[in-house]
């Protein structure tokens, strides 16, 4: 039975038997495909760039150019070479059939043939090439083109999906730092686990594909996707860690260049996945996921760590007000509170990124972008108080307006003419910190974002 994704594509036969050629045309034709016949070599070399055919399916023996022949011109011509070829021979012509595998046939007819045997050889042989050419070379996994057939397909059946993207984080710095080997591996595992999950916890028709750089997709079900979902990112979170050098896991990070050329510190790899479902809206084209997944996964790719993010938004929520992901500059002198500081505060939606000294915050301020400070007002070389001076007053920082909390000094010793947004006392619990930052970004815990 002719698939969806084989009923278009174009073929073109040679034959000098007008019989086999009238007869093989009739049985595609009734199939879905479009047949261009042609009773000789010559004739299908003059017109098979005209044609432009995804097949040619070939007799062996023809006079004055026989199909050997016209298979080895068919794979000198650069515009031509990657079209499969069927050969069309008869019971008897063993010695015939091993040479043209060599001349590069992918797959044989015997004469004469049952229609069913040639639409099914026709079919496999399309879906293997379509495979081929659109594999990824490092993980052999399908792409782009098989992704838009696959989205396309489960829309048209109207079945219910979990269109799953995944992507991993810091991982040009990884390649920078570690080199394009490395990364290789790391995409060679991503592909792995990947592959491991949807394997043993999905659906036997599910669907995995690379499609380009450290980005993969598969495609699940809904009752599926969490159980799959969580099992690649704890699969990857544990997994990883052999593709470091032990004294970057012991620091929990690793030094290389940003885009700019910067020198910075990069957060152990982790893996972002965002999930777009049809089960509250309607989805009626592949470009319809591509844009909510392009809205995820600017959202997702903020939150500290590995992350799973759902779309649960539906067709009636048009506007949906989504929690921001602030991005925060921490100026500390003390390295012990850290984690426990960007544990309390990740969770909170805020993203830390820590300075140690006061000109390592100007300079951080420049290349991180930050949306607020958490200043601690015993930082080394230029105290918290002296730097918020510094950065209230010179206009050639980015953003010196932004929203300033200051911690170490008592509240209300400060003038608020230097527009210092909020103080804490060096005795403030996490807690406090965390309201503090909340009250400055006027965040509420009420405020629930539509991805989970």
């Amino acid at each position: 039975m002719t698939t969806e994704s084989t009923s278009k594509a174009r073929i073109m036969i040679v034959d000098d038997d007008d019989l086999i050629l009238t007869l093989v045309s009739k049985v595609l034709e009734l199939n879905g495909y479009t047949v261009s016949m042609n009773s000789n070599g010559k004739q299908a070399l003059e017109n098979v760039e005209k044609f432009n055919p995804d097949l040619v399916i070939l007799d062996v023996m023809m006079p004055e150019m026989d199909g050997l022949e016209v298979c080895r011109r068919l794979q000198q011509n650069v515009f031509t070479r990657h079209i499969p070829i069927i050969f069309l021979s008869a019971m008897n012509e063993v010695g015939n059939k091993v040479e043209a595998l060599y001349a590069g046939g992918n797959d044989f007819v015997t004469k004469p043939f049952i229609n069913e045997e040639l639409i099914a050889r026709v079919d496999t042989v399309l879906k293997r090439q379509r495979q081929y050419l659109d594999a990824n070379p490092l993980t052999r996994l399908p792409g782009y083109v098989s992704r838009e057939r696959e989205l396309a397909k489960r829309i048209i059946a109207n079945e219910k999906f979990a269109v799953c993207y995944t992507d991993l984080d810091q991982f040009k710095a990884y390649n920078d730092k570690y080199g394009f080997q490395a990364g290789d591996k790391v995409l060679f595992l991503t592909a792995q686990i990947i592959s491991d999950a949807v394997s043993k916890l999905g659906n036997p028709d599910d669907f995995v594909g690379h499609i380009g750089g450290d980005d993969f997709i598969f495609v699940t079900t809904p009752d599926r996707m969490h159980a799959v979902c969580q099992r690649i990112v704890d699969q990857f979170d544990e997994k990883i860690k052999a593709f470091f050098r032990p004294e970057d896991l012991e620091r929990g990070y690793f030094i290389s260049e940003n885009r700019q050329g910067e020198v910075m510190q990069f957060p152990i790899m982790t893996i972002t996945i965002v999930v777009i479902t049809n089960v509250k809206r309607t989805i009626t084209h592949p470009g319809q996921i591509g844009d909510i997944e392009g809205e995820l996964k600017g959202y997702a790719k903020k939150l500290p760590g590995s992350n799973i993010v759902i779309d649960k938004r539906s067709d009636d929520l048009k506007e949906t007000k989504i929690t921001p992901v602030r991005r925060v500059l921490v100026g500390i002198r003390h390295k012990e509170p850290v984690n426990l500081l960007a544990e309390k505060l990740g969770l909170q939606r805020f993203q830390l990124v820590f300075a140690e000294s006061g000109p390592d915050v100007l300079s951080m301020m420049v290349t991180e972008n930050p949306d607020g400070l958490l200043l601690f007002n015993d930082m080394p070389i230029i105290r918290g108080e002296q730097l918020i001076k510094l950065i209230r007053h010179n206009p050639d920082l980015p953003n010196p307006s932004l929203p300033i909390v200051l911690v170490g000094v008592p509240e209300g010793s400060i003038s608020r003419s230097e527009h210092i947004e909020k103080t804490l006392p060096a005795t403030a619990t996490l807690d406090e910190l965390t309201h503090a930052l909340k009250e400055v970004f006027e965040l509420s815990s009420e405020i629930q974002t539509p991805f989970a």
